[in-house]
């Protein structure tokens, strides 16, 4: 069915960006400090009676970083030919209340505002993605209501061509009670993943692999709360926006560039970190060492004993 075949696109492309995500989460694991550092031989069994140092340098440079991209104010100026004053400041102030407003629904679930997200996503994804929806509820004279929802990059499968993107689909781990309320379909597990697929026609969720289309599919039985799903969303174009950092290599066009693209703060000293771990790890060791005083003993033969 087509609607598998979505779910099969995902799933290749996901293989195709496995070398991308690795690095993603080698970044995280550096801004993190996690795992902390264990120095290891070379067999790749800890090395022992080490003093194991992390340093914190790789959180301390994410930190600054984003605390330098949040002191950045974002400024809307709008202006066209028969536009007049008021007009440019209407529209200005209603881009301000999109935003003021959409900020007030994601601090109840991810508790950041879009720009403290996105900036932290740039910097750690080295990329920045977000469905945006705009909705009303109440009639034709009801309320107005944006929905942007910022994706974390690392789980977010896409397809583009000369006209953007052709596809997204984005991966949420939800657990049992979440997708019981959002769903009303009771899971085996405490948790499972739940795929968002986007393109210019369809919405497709998939469940712990499986189509989701509502109605008669969902185990409580309220076809008010959980209706049957319309697959085709009428916007024709994907609603999600994608766009990866300057830094890089962009225009080498080599198999398996892509994880070389878009990249992160680490870009220049990735490598360079654990280094940083086991000199300061060696440096403690060492002193720790000093302290020990050397032990001998007077022996007439120096072979025995």
């Amino acid at each position: 069915m087509a609607h598998d075949s979505n779910y099969q696109l995902v799933f290749d492309k996901k293989q195709e960006m496995s070398e991308l995500t690795k690095r993603q989460d080698d970044d995280r694991k550096l801004a993190q400090l996690d795992p902390p550092y264990v120095m290891k031989n070379l067999d790749g069994q800890p090395t022992p009676d080490v003093i194991n140092v992390t340093m914190n340098e790789a959180m301390v440079f994410a930190g600054r970083a984003a605390a330098i991209m949040s002191g950045a104010n974002m400024q809307r100026i709008v202006y066209g030919r028969e536009l007049s004053d008021t007009d440019t400041t209407t529209i200005e102030e209603f881009y301000r209340d999109i935003y003021y407003a959409n900020d007030l629904m994601l601090a109840n679930s991810l508790f950041t505002s879009l720009y403290g997200f996105l900036i932290e996503q740039i910097l750690i994804r080295g990329s920045i993605a977000a469905r945006c929806l705009m909705r009303t509820e109440g009639g034709e004279n009801g309320k107005f209501i944006p929905d942007i929802m910022p994706l974390d990059t690392r789980y977010f499968p896409y397809e583009t061509d000369s006209q953007g993107l052709i596809w997204g689909a984005y991966e949420t781990t939800r657990t049992k009670a979440q997708i019981e309320r959002d769903y009303g379909i009771v899971i085996r597990g405490r948790w499972s993943t739940v795929t968002d697929f986007w393109d210019d026609t369809v919405n497709d969720i998939y469940i712990a692999k499986q189509h989701y289309s509502g109605g008669s599919q969902s185990g409580i039985k309220d076809s008010v709360k959980y209706p049957e799903r319309k697959r085709e969303h009428g916007l024709g174009y994907p609603p999600l926006i994608f766009m990866k950092s300057g830094a890089g290599f962009h225009s080498l066009m080599d198999v398996g560039g892509l994880k070389f693209q878009g990249e992160s703060i680490f870009n220049n000293n990735r490598g360079l970190i654990p280094e940083l771990h086991r000199a300061a790890s060696i440096m403690q060791t060492l002193t720790a060492m000093g302290f020990e005083g050397a032990l001998y003993a007077n022996l007439e033969d120096p072979n025995s004993g």
